[in-house]
């Protein structure tokens, strides 16, 4: 059987720190960076991570895990890692994987519950990538895995029409029992209620 860590797509980091080129703050921050001033750089790859921009939040992981222009902080990096893993990049995958196995137990429990809610905010108004996310965090970063949850979130993004989701929700569900599987559709109901952006438009 596949693990559902597999199937999420939860990998590959290719280099450390992985700057690419996709905004301006994030080519500031490698200037920045490369001049020798860390500090700086985690400034602006900060502020473009809290807008979203996935490459930033992955080098502002990298940073954070190195104690580079910042107090090495490896749960705050976890955060930033898994969060852009989630959202998409691909890069941060590895590099996540290496620094969860620096914190406790404790310490990944609280960044997946933070996840949990930054994403939930996201998927209110209706982000089929957070729904999708949010499926992955709790089938292959909760501990115990929560498959219900997860199937619920991969439902909702499969009912806005996307493939990738129907494809995760059905590989889901024949883990769960038809007791389970019901469950997480009544909860879907009531998600539905709770964030109505996230029905079908």
């Amino acid at each position: 059987m596949k693990t559902v860590a597999n199937i999420c797509g939860i990998a590959l980091l290719a280099s450390w720190p992985c700057f690419a080129r996709s905004a301006d703050a994030v080519d500031d921050a490698l200037k920045a960076f490369r001049a020798g001033d860390a500090q700086q750089a985690v400034r602006l790859l900060s502020g473009a991570a809290q807008s979203g921009d996935l490459t930033a939040a992955t080098n502002l992981g990298v940073l954070l895990a190195r104690g580079q222009g910042v107090a090495q902080n490896d749960a705050e990096a976890l955060y930033w890692l898994l969060k852009a893993r989630l959202m998409g990049e691909p890069r941060a995958g590895r590099m996540a994987e290496a620094v969860a196995r620096g914190i406790t137990e404790d310490q990944h429990a609280n960044v997946v519950d933070r996840l949990a809610h930054d994403l939930e905010s996201r998927a209110q108004d209706g982000s089929i990538r957070a729904l999708i996310a949010l499926g992955a965090l709790e089938t292959a970063l909760r501990s115990p895995a929560d498959l219900g949850r997860g199937y619920m979130w991969f439902a909702a993004a499969a009912a806005l029409g996307d493939r990738e989701a129907l494809i995760l929700r059905d590989t889901i569900a024949r883990d769960l029992t038809v007791e389970d599987r019901q469950a997480a559709q009544e909860k879907l109901s009531q998600l539905y209620k709770k964030f109505p952006k996230i029905q079908m438009q």
